[in-house]
């Protein structure tokens, strides 16, 4: 009756059918909700944001997501945040920013979320998943519940016309982990796959199943079976048959892919899984051209569950492939370990041979940089607190420390990677001239030192061969076993 009564009075009133129209759009509203989800200290959980349309037809939506400690929305390697659009909706055009704009680290309180696309504007099927966001959670933080603030909210229909939006807010639950879910480590060469295992360590908690999640990056990615699935395979000792393995985002296809979801579980077998049990192992590939070095799988919503189907939050170690170069001999690891934060641990460098080729060493070095979170203790005049294995029977050890400042100043400096010279001058245009660099670093470094009589060509004699002892000396180290450096300052 209503309608037709408007329908009647437009030929009179024309405006009457416009402001009933706005009204009813006004009404209308679409909701953008942030997810609830339950994570351990120290881990991550993956926060979905869905979209309730409310009959509306919607093609494109916007929100922001504040947060604040022991929260935050974690940064991929390239700083942008580790969200990622919803490969169902179609909407290929979706950006994320951390905000405030250009912030970086700590001083990023936001992220803003803009899904959409050029080429598909069907409209957005209701309650679906618009995206997901990476949500860390700090290893001190206290059990509780922490928000996820949803603000900046907006939508609009396939003709850009503006649709009301409202929305709820998400939250952490963090809760103290009663078990822990750990990937291991592994090495291998490039161009070689190699099988990584994921282990369960029940700390206090009797878990029947668990999950976890395994995201990747380039050169690493977990293979596929010849059906697509991810080559993944359940411990058979732990008689979890109801397992399951999928790669993600959902519907994700070869490059596509950048991580794994698993489920263990038995719907016919609640025992409890046995400490320190591997779960599952899977095969990650390696790029044929993959850089030497030390790679990350990023391990995430990590949880379990009792036999009455209790949720038991886990903490989440990450796992490290390490590749080797070709013609690596011998490789020098530093381990890991566990600790409580504000507590002191101990960790251990070793020695390894690679392959039957590997020559006896008599001598090593290598450099650790540490995280100002976690920094090498030293003692009380300075030194890092160091301690050589004295079953090596090596005596003539240098320590040292550089100093925190000189990091970001390195890395300040232009890159070789942005131009064509391997040294560059500071504007990073032409190559460094010899002179400038004499003048401008090497001397005042001398100065700064305290060292005198040394110039840019003494740096060319070599501690064994020309001038045997001459380093040591300057540096206030005994003379004796001469062979155990010779192998290391050799030029």
């Amino acid at each position: 009756m209503r309608l037709g009564l408007v329908v009647r009075l437009t030929s009179l009133v024309p405006w009457v059918l416009v402001a009933f129209c706005v009204c009813a759009r006004a009404v209308a509203a679409v909701s953008i909700d942030i997810g609830t989800e339950t994570a351990a200290p120290g881990s991550s959980v993956a926060i979905g944001v869905r979209v309730r349309t409310m009959d509306a037809d919607v093609a494109a939506v916007q929100n922001r997501i504040d947060f604040a400690p022991p929260l935050r929305v974690a940064a991929l390697p390239n700083g942008e945040p580790d969200c990622t659009v919803s490969p169902a909706i179609g909407k290929n055009a979706t950006g994320f920013r951390f905000l405030p704009l250009r912030c970086a680290g700590a001083a990023c309180t936001g992220v803003r979320a803009v899904v959409l696309s050029f080429e598909n504007v069907d409209p957005l099927p209701d309650n679906s998943v618009l995206y997901t966001c990476r949500v860390a959670v700090a290893a001190n933080a206290a059990e509780g519940d922490y928000s996820l603030r949803n603000s900046d909210l907006g939508a609009s229909d396939a003709r850009g016309g503006f649709v009301t939006a409202q929305g709820n807010d998400g939250a952490v639950r963090v809760r103290r982990s009663s078990l822990a879910i750990d990937i291991d480590d592994a090495e291998t060469a490039p161009g070689e796959d190699v099988v990584i295992g994921v282990r369960l360590r029940q700390m206090g908690a009797a878990a029947v199943g668990a999950q976890n999640r395994i995201d990747f990056a380039a050169p690493l990615r977990i293979a596929a079976r010849v059906d697509g699935a991810p080559d993944c395979t359940v411990n058979a000792a732990i008689d979890k048959r109801a397992t399951t393995f999928r790669f993600l985002p959902i519907g994700c296809v070869g490059s596509g892919c950048t991580g794994t979801r698993a489920v263990v579980l038995a719907f016919d077998n609640l025992a409890v899984i046995p400490d320190a049990a591997v779960l599952y192992t899977c095969h990650v590939e390696v790029e044929a051209d993959a850089a030497p070095g030390s790679y990350v799988l990023r391990n995430a919503e990590a949880n379990g569950s009792d036999a009455a189907g209790a949720f038991l939050p886990a903490s989440a170690g990450d796992g490290t492939v390490t590749i080797f170069q070709d013609d690596a001999l011998v490789a020098i690891d530093i381990g890991s370990v566990r600790a409580i934060s504000g507590q002191r641990a101990s960790v251990d460098v070793r020695l390894r041979s690679l392959g039957p080729d590997a020559p006896a060493v008599a001598g090593t070095q290598n450099e650790i940089v540490f995280d100002p979170a976690t920094p090498i203790a030293a003692t009380e005049d300075g030194r890092p607190a160091c301690a050589v294995n004295p079953d090596l029977g090596r005596t003539s050890i240098l320590w040292g420390r550089r100093r925190a400042s000189c990091r970001p100043g390195v890395r300040a400096l232009p890159s070789r990677m942005k131009g064509p010279w391997v040294f560059p001058s500071r504007s990073g245009e032409t190559p460094m001239d010899a002179q400038n660099f004499y003048n401008r670093v090497f001397l005042p470094a001398l100065a700064e030192a305290g060292i005198e009589g040394v110039t840019w060509h003494t740096l060319r004699h070599t501690e064994a061969a020309e001038h045997p002892g001459s380093i040591r000396r300057s540096l206030g180290v005994p003379l004796r076993s001469p062979e155990s450096l010779s192998g290391l300052l050799r030029a």
